[in-house]
This record gives C-alpha cells, structure tokens and sequence, in this order.
C-alpha cells in the first residue's frame, strides 16, 4: 500500500497536467474583435457551444468571413463545427411604447442597457422566450420583451407608409379617441406618430389617439444646430439620472448628450466611451478654445495609457457645462465660477467638437 499511494499520487497530477484546458468559443470572438479595435457593443459576433458544435452570428457576411478565418488559425486541435449566420436586415420592428427599455440580458431583472423611442425602427435578430435580441440604430445591441415592439409583419402598413410627425415636446399625452377624457399612451421627445384621418394619430400597432395639444408637433424655431442641442438640454434641467435612461423620463450622463443632439439631428453613439469617438478633437488644456456644444469627457488613464471614460458632459461657455450627474444640473471647470468642481477638473480627460 505505500508504494501503490505514491504511484497513485504521480498518476493524479500527470493526469492533471495533461488534461486540455476547456475551450471558450466566445473568448475567441472577443480576442478577434478586439484585436482588430471592433465594439462588442454594437458589432455582433456572439457565440454559443454544444460540445463540438458552435453556432451564433455576425454583424454581417464580411465580418463572418474574417472571423471564420481567424478560428481555423487559432481554435485549439481538435474537430469543431462552426456554423455562423449573419443578420437579417431585413427582419425589423418598431419600438411600440413611449419608451422601449432594452436590457443587457432577457430578463427584466437584468441591467438597463438603453432605450429605444417609439417608432424607431430596429433590427431583430433572434428570439428567447418573450424576449427579442435587437440592435437600435445606433447599431447597439441589447434585449427587449416583446411586449415593446411591434414586428414589420404585424405593424398597421398606414403607420409603415405613413409620413411621421415626431413630438418636440418633452412629455405629452395621448387619449382613446372613443373617450377623449382617457389616457392612451404616454408620449415622450422624439415620439414618431402618424396623422391619420379625423385628425386622429396613429401608433406602429394600429392604435389611434386623440392629441388634445397639437403644439406638441410645433418645430423649435429655426436656429443652428448648437443652439438646439443647448437648448433642449436647459429644458431638461432637474431631471433625475437613471442607468441605461435615454428619454426624458430619465437618462444617464451618455442619454443626456444623446437626447440633447437628437435635438438638433444628429444621433451620438450610446455611451460615452463611444461618443469619445466622435467628432474633431479640441485641445482640452485652453479653455479659451472651447466652443458651446463641446463635449467634455471624463475618466482616468488605465496602466497602458488609454482612457477609461466614465462621463460625458456639455460644454456651455467659459468652462460652465450642463450634464447629468444624480440630475440634470449645471457647473463648472474655471475656478473663478461659483460652482466650480474641483473632481471634474482634475478628471478630464479630452473635449470634442460634434457641432459646427
């Protein structure tokens, strides 16, 4: 017996030493993605594994043929299957609430990832139980239940062909058309409806409601583009901050900017280490260089020297800027303003120009 427990002990750890390591099919996608600086969060090649057999998608036909090449160089020995599809553009839906609530995961428990306005269109792309795996016009990837879409096939083809009003002011209301004193739907900014007859407006489902206070349609009087950014962003003031919000029921500092330039037409990236991206660089050490309708972003330097952004705010003049912090509020990078702050000043790590 004590030669046979040593000889057992030498056979253990040979065993262990020899066993190959599991192989994680999606830690190789994220290696190609970024190895050639691609966003998981708004390019699609996700993963999943059945023993030898690994299927899932590709943003589209030339990414899938990269990566097919990039896993028959690097998956480990071995038989394995890989079957990629790609998406289906032509697969859409439209968001069929006020606000469509887009989580990272198909659960309502899971994280606000973004939201998404009524009647803008996404794209599907598959299905688990109730819930819908999307990715928004602004290519951002996340799940929504089906209960906040209407899909192509089942939306009214007069909202579909429909020329779209979109409602400008913050918040509204629409009524049954049946019973005027009855609330319909909420209505929030950026709202797509359609007018359809007997002065009625019509939702992607088919729905009509009555809108009682038509000036919600009026366009804000013709200004350039900065001035609308700013402008929609001062009426925001005291709104309260709310992870993943980019409506004005509630926003996060990236759903802030994103809500204030939608304003002035233009569609930022969803976060702030996307929007970073954006625009012409301004040097961030000379305020006097700074323009109303910059974005200042915020952070630290990681060990390798890149940025990790962590808030984004709108530059307003002199160093006075408006963002979303706890709610929507105003201060300042000059020290000589009142409400100066010390944190933000000492954090900021680079300003950019999106408006001219």
């Amino acid at each position: 017996m004590k030669v046979l427990l040593p000889l057992f002990c030498i056979l253990l750890v040979f065993s262990c030493q020899t066993e190959s390591e599991p192989f994680d099919a999606q830690s190789l996608a994220n290696e190609f993605l970024n190895s050639n600086e691609l966003d998981k969060r708004t390019t699609l090649l996700q993963l999943k594994q059945s023993n030898d057999t690994i299927s899932g998608f590709a943003q589209n036909e030339p990414l899938k043929q990269d990566f097919v090449s990039y896993f028959e160089q690097n998956k480990p020995k071995g038989t394995y299957v890989l079957q990629l599809e790609t998406i289906d553009t032509t697969n859409i839906a439209y968001i069929n609430n006020s606000v469509g609530n887009a989580r990272s995961n198909p659960k309502h428990s899971a994280e606000l990832s973004t939201q998404y306005l009524l009647g803008q269109k996404v794209t599907v792309i598959t299905k688990q139980d109730g819930w819908y795996y999307i990715q928004g016009p602004d290519q951002y990837l996340a799940w929504i239940d089906a209960g906040g879409i209407v899909l192509q096939q089942d939306a009214d083809q007069k909202y579909i062909n429909g020329d779209k009003v979109i409602v400008q002011h913050n918040e509204a209301i629409g009524f049954l058309p049946e019973d005027p004193s009855n609330v319909a739907i909420d209505l929030v900014f950026g709202n797509k409806l359609v007018k359809g007859q007997n002065g009625n407006y019509i939702l992607p489902d088919g729905r009509e409601i009555v809108i009682q206070d038509n000036s919600i349609f009026e366009l804000p009087t013709k200004q350039n583009a900065i001035a609308l950014a700013l402008e929609k962003a001062n009426s925001l003031m005291g709104r309260p901050y709310l992870w993943g919000g980019t409506s004005t029921k509630g926003m996060d500092c990236s759903g802030f900017t994103r809500t204030a330039f939608m304003n002035a037409g233009y569609l930022l990236g969803r976060d702030a280490s996307l929007q970073v991206k954006e625009g012409i660089e301004v040097n961030k050490d000379n305020i006097s260089e700074w323009q109303a309708g910059d974005l200042l972003f915020f952070g630290n330097y990681r060990e390798d020297g890149s940025m990790r952004v962590t808030h984004v705010a709108i530059h307003e003049e002199s160093g006075q800027f408006i963002h979303c912090a706890q709610r929507v509020q105003e201060e300042s990078l000059n020290p000589e303003h009142t409400n100066y702050n010390k944190d933000r000043a000492e954090s900021l790590l680079a300003v950019r120009r999106i408006l001219s």
